[in-house]
């Protein structure tokens, strides 16, 4: 896909894609000329772990499609706790690299729910990515897996007595790759819109409290830079549009029900 992106909210989390594909090289971004409409985002059952994983950046090892790759790897692995799934993910995609001598990057999100516990990790070959230009550098046929949520967002911010649960519950986390470039932009003014609709109050508005609410405008964020990119309905003036096709959108609430949330309906999808 073009486009991959994880939100954590207060009241579940949201993972969403376009079906675009992309190719992550050193400093460049590959767009195939056959443009196809791939889901991208798979849902994952693991021992005590529920959840949503999504990719972009490499859509084939060998002959075998990545998302057929994943979908294999879980049902192999579907007894292993969450922790050493990502570890052995990130293990096995190394070998397949360095047997295929690939040089392109793959960034994964594997997001939910470990129990109670709210949960992002993320997968990848990729040593750096520039803010500016939205290109990746430092590919390497060696992943690693990151837990990013608790290591490097909740864990600092543990002080004074907070706990994980009262700093999710005060705080949205966006997470985004693949061709983020003006994507990052739009997303952080979508993010200014929502505080403005939770703090002004304005009666006109509903309130922006529920799992389902936060998945449509998710959503509409989403559709509103696809259409940017579109030759033919947007201001995109190129054939090669890097986010576009369709739009995939899920949730998953604190119990583990997992919803898709399409144009007019939002239903479960277990």
């Amino acid at each position: 896909m073009g486009l991959l992106f994880l939100d954590v909210t207060p009241k579940g989390i949201i993972m969403g894609s376009d079906s675009n594909d992309i190719i992550i090289y050193d400093n460049r971004l590959k767009v195939p000329k056959k443009h196809q409409n791939k889901e991208k985002i798979i849902k994952v059952k693991i021992a005590k772990f529920k959840g949503l994983l999504g990719y972009v950046g490499t859509e084939k090892i060998g002959k075998t499609e990545m998302r057929g790759w994943l979908e294999a790897f879980e049902q192999k692995n579907q007894t292993l706790e969450l922790e050493n799934y990502c570890e052995k993910l990130a293990i096995e995609l190394s070998e397949k690299w360095k047997k295929y001598k690939l040089k392109s990057g793959l960034w994964i999100f594997i997001a939910g729910y470990e129990g109670k516990e709210e949960r992002f990790y993320y997968i990848n070959n990729i040593g750096n990515l520039d803010l500016n230009t939205g290109l990746y550098s430092q590919i390497a046929q060696k992943f690693k897996a990151v837990n990013d949520l608790d290591n490097n967002y909740i864990n600092p911010r543990l002080t004074g007595g907070l706990t994980k649960k009262d700093i999710i519950k005060k705080t949205i986390f966006n997470f985004r790759n693949g061709a983020i470039v003006p994507f990052a932009q739009i997303y952080s003014k979508f993010d200014e819109i929502l505080k403005i609709l939770i703090s002004t109050g304005d009666n006109g508005f509903k309130k922006i409290n529920k799992l389902e609410k936060y998945s449509f405008i998710a959503r509409q964020r989403l559709e509103f830079i696809k259409r940017l990119y579109s030759k033919k309905h947007g201001i995109y003036k190129k054939e090669d549009s890097a986010i576009g096709k369709e739009v995939s959108v899920y949730s998953i609430d604190k119990k583990g029900i997992i919803y898709k949330c399409s144009k007019n309906s939002y239903k479960k999808d277990n």
